[in-house]
């Protein structure tokens, strides 16, 4: 099995569930980082928050940082979450027996700084499982931010160099609980995770 497995599929097929309900407690010697939905008390999404990769065991030890905002008449995006925190979060992942990263392949992939410390972390020797957005996906968040067309392009491309990396195995998941797929992340698991 390869030291690197990308989990990709559409919104809402369980890919993160997937990745945390394997994973279980080994989640907490995780180094990289999470992105959490924002829940107002009445149920709504307020916003969309990056954590450390430990709090997909437990949350509450962990502060998040805001990156979308729904709660304004127009949805707004803080780069600063990215090109600060996410930036120091992927550089300590290394420090980590294996590094999670759930999920990337949004608007911040136009952080030059991110792009550049998430191809080292990809690049990387280290174990890694991640979750990946769809190109469907990506195109829905495009057109809610308005982003351009130079997102859809770098999109494309990590994509495509993912696919053709020789420690990467890209997984693609369709519906919930695929068995194939919780069964790549539980060989996976078993062979390089270490805590």
């Amino acid at each position: 099995m390869r030291k690197h497995i990308i989990i990709t599929g559409p919104s809402g097929c369980g890919k993160s569930t997937a990745v945390r309900s394997v994973l279980g407690p080994a989640l907490s010697c995780a180094g990289g980082f999470i992105t959490e939905r924002d829940i107002s008390p009445t149920g709504t999404v307020e916003g969309v928050s990056i954590f450390p990769a430990a709090a997909a065991f437990s949350k509450e030890e962990y502060e998040g940082r805001r990156f979308l905002d729904f709660s304004g008449a127009q949805t707004s995006h803080d780069n600063e979450a990215f090109r600060t925190f996410g930036v120091r979060l992927l550089k300590e992942s290394g420090n980590y027996p294996f590094t999670l990263i759930d999920e990337f392949g949004g608007f911040e992939m136009l952080v030059p700084e991110f792009r550049e410390e998430l191809l080292k972390v990809l690049n990387s020797p280290q174990p890694l499982i991640a979750v990946l957005k769809s190109r469907e996906n990506a195109e829905t968040v495009r057109a809610r931010v308005g982003l351009g067309e130079k997102y859809t392009a770098v999109v494309q491309n990590l994509h495509s160099a993912l696919a053709a990396h020789e420690d990467t195995e890209l997984i693609e998941m369709h519906c919930r609980g695929e068995e194939s797929v919780l069964n790549a992340i539980m060989q996976w698991k078993k062979e390089f995770v270490l805590c």
